[in-house]
Order: C-alpha cells, then structure tokens, then sequence
C-alpha cells in the first residue's frame, strides 16, 4: 500500500543501469530521458493516487542509447493505502 505524496525508490542491478532504465507509472514515464544510477527515487504524485484503484508501476530495462529497445520489465501494482498499516 502507498500514500499520496509518498516517495517511492527503485533499486536495480548494476548491469542494468549501466544500459539504462525507466520507471512507467501507468502508461506515463517518470523520467524523460533513461536512469543510469542505481537507484532513483520520486514522490508519487497525490492525484495520480484515487481511492481504490491500484496504480501500475513498470521498471522497464533498455539497451544502451537505443532506449526503445526493451531487455526487461518488472511490474508492480501500488495500491491506495486505505488508513490501515502500509
């Protein structure tokens, strides 16, 4: 479960940011243009959070330059916390 205006971070492997990566929330990007580092956060914006509807989340792992050219996906569902433990 996440809040609005939350700060979500995203780990990856070495290898992988060395290519490039990108986090999707939906169908948006997050970044305009490939993460190289490690580790990238972002605060989960409070509209983008409605009650009850999870939120797709996308780690999406490109080769190099050509960042069109998908090597990995991981998905996750970030679900609206709904007062409870999250």
């Amino acid at each position: 479960p996440v809040r609005a205006d939350a700060t979500i971070g995203v780990s990856v492997d070495q290898e992988v940011a060395d290519r490039g990566w990108y986090v999707l929330l939906g169908s948006n990007r997050v970044t305009t243009t490939a993460v190289t580092d490690t580790y990238y956060r972002f605060s989960l914006p409070a509209t983008v959070v409605d009650a009850g509807t999870a939120l797709p989340m996308y780690v999406i792992a490109v080769a190099g330059a050509d960042a069109e050219t998908v090597t990995g996906v991981w998905a996750f569902q970030l679900v609206p916390d709904q007062g409870g433990q999250g």
